[in-house]
């Protein structure tokens, strides 16, 4: 009778979510990404949302944000060694290097003055990293992502392997940042280099939506909630709404996390996420040209949008799918980067 009572309390202690832990499959993360990507395209679509417009900024308030949240659900930690230490640089500033060259160089034949082309303000943004002197330097800031998830990807392989003082210190560091209003945050990002502080604080964004939903049962069913009403009366006032920086891009990703397996389901979401990543590198060029050869008009802000998912993605799966391109621009750690020239 104990057993049976045993066995019977065990499995349905397994099957009540109050008693889970909250993580995201790999099919599921990639359905995330594929919403996530879908939103990115939107936002730097300047027909659609302009820059500085209601949509805008509701966009810039979470959809980037969320790709940082979304490694703290992942069931699987790395452990600081340094091979994984490697395969992150790599896996990051590599295609950085070849895109800020692109990018510098798209940006160098674009200007008309190119006295005002400083190679030394170039060099030293690359390394910086900062969006702001991404943008001033190379002329698209769109790439300020990668040397901050390399930073925030290396940082939280060190939270996940040390002990709890570390920790302890790496999440008050983080909080800080964030959290701090009268921290000069915005004012650090162009002085130090490798994105160390934009590392750090996009970490907060992180562990903090992590801790809420392990440590409060149903929260994320709250911040759906949440994130559905603040939508709202963003709209409703047309963005006059004051809320902590933390509240957006947290409660949007739990909508999203309560919706999982429903998005699952939603065909080519899966396919979208898988190419998120090289998608998000070409889809900036891609969409300048289109803007350039379509003047605006509703229906062509809608053909530039859907143009630019189509283009991004062919693009994105041809330099996967073709070896050497993959290898040189998209290595998968160092081990592959390094196939190209030691055989």
């Amino acid at each position: 009778m104990k057993k049976f009572i045993s066995e019977n309390f065990n499995m349905l202690n397994s099957n009540i979510n109050f008693f889970k832990k909250e993580y995201v499959s790999f099919s599921e993360s990639d359905a995330i990404k594929g919403v996530l990507i879908l939103l990115i395209l939107l936002g730097h679509n300047h027909y659609l949302a302009p820059e500085g417009e209601l949509l805008y900024r509701f966009l810039y308030k979470f959809h980037v944000i969320c790709f940082f949240i979304l490694p703290f659900f992942y069931n699987k930690k790395k452990e600081w060694n340094f091979s994984n230490f490697k395969n992150v640089i790599v896996k990051c500033y590599v295609p950085y290097f070849f895109f800020f060259v692109l990018c510098a160089f798209i940006y160098f034949l674009a200007s008309y003055d190119n006295k005002n082309f400083d190679f030394g303000k170039v060099f030293y943004a690359f390394f910086n990293g900062s969006q702001i002197l991404i943008k001033e330097n190379a002329g698209f800031n769109y790439l300020w992502f990668l040397p901050a998830f390399c930073a925030f990807s290396i940082l939280k392989i060190c939270f996940d392997s040390s002990n709890k003082i570390v920790k302890l210190i790496i999440v008050f560091l983080a909080i800080i940042l964030v959290f701090y209003p009268k921290f000069p945050r915005m004012y650090l990002f162009p002085y130090i280099p490798f994105a160390i502080t934009q590392g750090f604080y996009f970490f907060a964004f992180g562990f903090v939506t992590w801790f809420f939903v392990d440590k409060i049962p149903y929260i994320k069913y709250i911040g759906a909630v949440v994130f559905i009403i603040f939508s709202f009366l963003f709209f409703l006032k047309d963005g006059h709404i004051n809320v902590f920086p933390f509240i957006f891009p947290a409660t949007a990703f739990m909508f999203l996390l309560s919706l999982k397996e429903l998005i699952v389901r939603i065909p080519y979401l899966q396919q979208l996420g898988k190419f998120s990543f090289p998608i998000y590198l070409v889809h900036v060029i891609i969409y300048n040209i289109l803007e350039r050869i379509l003047v605006y008009s509703v229906l062509n802000a809608v053909v530039t949008y859907i143009l630019t998912i189509l283009l991004s993605v062919a693009t994105a799966f041809l330099m996967t799918k073709i070896p050497f391109i993959q290898k040189l621009v998209l290595p998968k750690g160092y081990n592959d980067f390094k196939s190209l020239f030691v055989k």
